[in-house]
């Protein structure tokens, strides 16, 4: 999809915010300030919660942005059950309660697969994309939330760029990045991550040391 920015309020709250907005001016108009003004806090809220904000992407070609706002909540090794790698770096993240809702890919590169799977009857969903760079670094990014909750329209075969505006939640999500196992992760558990921004870990490309027709070659 092509990516487009929303610097004030993000498209998706537009329909709530104007709803509130026109619920509390009636409130106002019919009743007077006092009984509206809980109504007016309420819209002021909405715009708060539904705001996006520009984002300065940095100038990372082998860098993992965030996906969102919050914390890291870990960082491991771990098996990767999409792609079936016995062993990678897991990095999973936690959206803030009132951080921007707005979603962002991590990387530069072609969406290759998607999954989706509902993991319990109250609805919790896990939507999983497989994206692979120009230099052929797979990564796979999860999100764990409430289904019908979270909009995003990637699609396979689809090209993204690093931090480009890719979809929206509702309500807050859980989501993990699985890297290959010799990339450099660059964050800790407990720190704080800005969507689009913040750079979680940088793929590493070894050199080869044997010199091939008196020049050394990338591996």
């Amino acid at each position: 999809m092509a990516g487009y920015r929303h610097p004030t309020i993000a498209r998706e709250g537009w329909g709530v915010v104007g709803a509130f907005s026109i619920v509390a001016f009636l409130v106002w108009w019919r009743a007077g300030e006092l009984v509206a003004l809980p109504v007016f806090l309420l819209t002021l809220f909405l715009l708060y919660l539904f705001r996006d904000p520009l984002r300065k992407v940095p100038s990372r070609p082998l860098g993992v942005v965030s996906p969102l706002d919050g914390r890291v909540s870990g960082v491991c090794e771990s098996r990767d059950p999409f792609l079936e790698r016995p062993r990678a770096r897991r990095v999973s993240l936690r959206l803030s309660p009132l951080g921007v809702r707005s979603l962002r890919c991590p990387i530069e590169g072609r969406v290759m697969e998607r999954w989706s799977k509902t993991l319990s009857r109250a609805g919790t969903q896990v939507v999983a994309y497989w994206i692979r760079t120009d230099e052929d670094d797979d990564l796979v990014w999860t999100l764990i939330g409430a289904r019908r909750w979270i909009r995003l329209t990637l699609q396979p075969g689809e090209r993204v760029g690093q931090g480009q505006r890719c979809g929206f939640t509702y309500l807050p999500v859980i989501s993990q990045l699985y890297l290959p196992l010799a990339s450099r992760v660059l964050v800790h558990p407990g720190q704080r991550v800005k969507a689009g921004e913040a750079v979680l870990a940088e793929f590493v490309h070894r050199q080869s040391q044997q010199p091939v027709a008196g020049a050394a070659h990338a591996v």
